[in-house]
């Protein structure tokens, strides 16, 4: 309701100053020129209010996706702490039948089974990607599946470099396959970044989409005028 007061008042200031009082305002009528210049302050406060409002949007923004990514932090603890605290390293226990165990593992390198360097690396590697997300999401312009998207991925950037600073490497105790056909054992927090993943590959697709829409909408329209 502000936004739309802020926002019809602003209107008719504007129209007021255009086309009313702007025309004569040289100077020559004190009274037009005072009024002129009340108009002129009435403008300046009604985009003050719109920006106000636009940073308080902003904050309300940032602060869901602190929320998210912190429940993200959250959840992963719980769920390693829970498999710390009833299994030892490299039990493995059956959770919905064959196709999903509980598999209590220690994973010094990467995700997918990589080893591209020690603990330091994965650390420095982590920082590094959660400050060029942060980066990101504040200068790109990004629809809500891509701040979902980087929400979890910062989620899930947090979860597991807590373990590289507290235990030297990452706790991963989801185990997905069939018999001994194994996928790599992997935790909340690394399920977190590949949806993080998947939502910005699908707000990327989006943006395109949307592009080739509009450009085929205004050579529509170029068409339509020089007909």
């Amino acid at each position: 309701m502000s936004d739309e007061l802020s926002v019809s008042i602003g209107g008719v200031a504007q129209v007021v100053e255009q086309r009313l009082f702007k025309p004569w305002a040289d100077g020559s009528n004190p009274s037009t020129l005072k009024i002129y210049r009340w108009t002129a302050h009435f403008r300046a406060v009604h985009l003050k209010v719109s920006e106000m409002n636009s940073a308080g949007s902003n904050i309300f923004l940032y602060l869901r996706l602190l929320i998210l990514a912190s429940g993200v932090v959250a959840l992963d603890r719980i769920t390693k702490n829970l498999v710390a605290k009833s299994m030892y390293i490299g039990q493995s226990k059956p959770f919905l039948g064959d196709f999903i165990h509980i598999t209590y593992v220690y994973n010094p390198g990467g995700a997918f089974g990589t080893r591209f360097g020690g603990n330091f690396f994965y650390i420095v590697a982590a920082i590094f990607a959660a400050i060029i997300l942060i980066i990101w999401l504040f200068k790109k312009k990004h629809l809500a599946v891509g701040l979902t998207g980087i929400a979890l991925m910062l989620g899930g950037a947090a979860g597991n470099l807590w373990d590289r600073l507290t235990v030297g490497q990452v706790v991963d105790f989801i185990d997905v396959g069939i018999k001994s056909a194994r996928w790599y054992t992997f935790n909340i927090a690394d399920s977190s970044i590949t949806v993080g993943i998947c939502l910005l590959i699908l707000q990327e697709i989006i943006s395109m989409r949307k592009e080739s829409s509009d450009v085929a909408v205004e050579a529509g329209d170029e068409n339509y005028g020089n007909q």
